[in-house]
């Protein structure tokens, strides 16, 4: 019966991870996840306000896409929004970092930058602290060493 349960909840778990995306990506919006995974641009509106049920494929693309696990949002597995956010960062730090191997090296330093810059300023903000984010592969190598 808890099973039961905790599948008729992925509708909230769904929308929650919709939330921590929106939350790191201040300028998107439902239409912008659609059309990011390549699906109808009321997709998300139809499932979460309107009740509908999607397709395998189709949910498979948006939650591939705003970087929520399959077994989060349908199997109840617990993992709060700080982690889902974490998750999404880690996932977007790694699409840009793709994008700016293909720059030159004068586009790149500026990047760099920019990127200490930013960094300086959330951590003063933060008294000091920010936390880390490491990307899967790099924290693999780190425990191997």
């Amino acid at each position: 019966m808890e099973r039961e349960f905790l599948f008729e909840d992925w509708r909230d778990r769904l929308q929650t991870a919709v939330d921590a995306y929106l939350a790191t990506h201040p300028k998107a919006g439902l239409k912008t996840i659609c059309k990011g995974a390549k699906v109808n641009d009321t997709f998300l509106r139809d499932i979460l306000e309107r009740g509908q049920s999607p397709s395998v494929d189709n949910i498979h693309k948006v939650l591939k896409f705003i970087g929520a696990e399959w077994s989060y949002i349908f199997g109840g597995e617990h993992i709060d929004s700080e982690e889902i956010a974490q998750n999404l960062m880690n996932t977007e730090m790694r699409r840009l970092l793709k994008q700016v191997q293909d720059l030159s090296a004068e586009s790149q330093a500026l990047i760099i930058a920019n990127l200490r810059n930013l960094i300086d300023t959330a951590r003063r903000a933060r008294g000091g602290k920010l936390p880390m984010i490491v990307p899967p592969q790099v924290d693999r190598a780190r425990k191997r060493a």
